[in-house]
């Protein structure tokens, strides 16, 4: 599967973790990988990296029981990160 720029979306995306356990280096692994935006056909929306690009440090990706509608890459200036909010897209 290719993202709107034509590049291989990869085959391990796990949601993007929760930013309150993880320490500053993780943070910025998370920060510099690249993220997908994966929509649901529920009209949900997940935020995911690749998991080897974070150095597994999330399983949390099984949407194998999820019909996704369609992945998006999130171009790097959009991507979002605050103590308050965590991780997000603008």
């Amino acid at each position: 599967m290719q993202d709107q720029y034509g590049q291989n979306i990869p085959d391990d995306l796990v949601r993007i973790p929760d930013y309150t356990h993880l320490i500053d280096e993780e943070i910025k692994l998370v920060a510099n990988a690249d993220w997908y935006e994966v929509f649901l056909a529920d009209d949900r929306t997940l935020l995911c990296v690749s998991a080897r690009a974070i150095d597994y440090l999330s399983e949390e990706g099984d949407f194998s029981h999820c019909c996704i509608a369609e992945i998006l890459r999130v171009n790097d200036v959009l991507k979002r990160w605050s103590e308050e909010d965590g991780f997000y897209s603008a």
